[in-house]
């Protein structure tokens, strides 16, 4: 017998508390203001700022061996802060210089950049299906064509516009083409579909274990 989620104590709760947050990131994406990260601000996620760390080969996209240093989470603020000038090495250093000086410590400081990061990917579309080809374009190319087609943005305008809202634009764009198609099409919602699976899960183990001691009980009467 399948699980009857109303079953599972707790879940509904948590799943109306999973949506609003969900609800509260995606129309925070669409409010034009700063954000803070201990203390820091930052612009919403864009791909040019994600083209950029990925230029400086920024840790928090690449792997390597050595951990995430101060310097490195201090590029990241500087290349996502409202200050931030291509090219202004002057401002540049001034920036991190007095920056470092303030920082949290990197056990702080990287679970909230990861949870930024997070944020602004939470609505990524899932991968289409379909057999696995090798890559003809970078994703910022990707973006560029798919907003210049379906709303004829300039360049500019798709790499300075957040991840946060060019992901609910795609979805929406992605459904309305399966519409026209006949389709129907099915998305993810990432933070509660985690509630769901954690509390199945979790009420899975606990019956599991719950048989397994009545079964003990039977069998030493």
């Amino acid at each position: 017998m399948g699980v009857q989620l109303d079953d599972i104590p707790g879940l509904k709760d948590a799943l109306a508390e999973a949506r609003e947050r969900e609800d509260t990131l995606r129309s925070q994406a669409f409010i034009d203001t700063p954000f803070e990260i201990c203390g820091v601000d930052v612009e919403q996620f864009k791909p040019r700022h994600l083209q950029t760390l990925c230029l400086v080969r920024s840790p928090f996209f690449y792997r390597r061996e050595e951990p995430i240093g101060p310097e490195d989470i201090a590029m990241f603020f500087w290349i996502v802060s409202p200050e931030y000038s291509p090219g202004d090495r002057e401002t540049r250093d001034l920036y991190l210089g007095e920056l470092l000086h303030r920082l949290p410590t990197s056990d702080v400081v990287i679970p909230k950049i990861d949870e930024y990061l997070a944020e602004a990917f939470f609505d990524e579309p899932e991968a289409r299906s379909g057999p696995a080809s090798d890559p003809i374009a970078c994703m910022e190319a990707l973006l560029v064509h798919e907003f210049g087609a379906a709303y004829r943005w300039t360049p500019a305008q798709t790499l300075n516009t957040p991840f946060a809202q060019l992901y609910q634009l795609l979805r929406l764009i992605r459904r309305d083409e399966a519409a026209r198609q006949g389709r129907r099409v099915a998305f993810i919602n990432r933070i509660s579909s985690k509630v769901k699976r954690l509390f199945v899960k979790s009420f899975l183990e606990s019956e599991k274990a719950k048989s397994e001691r009545l079964d003990g009980e039977e069998n030493r009467g």
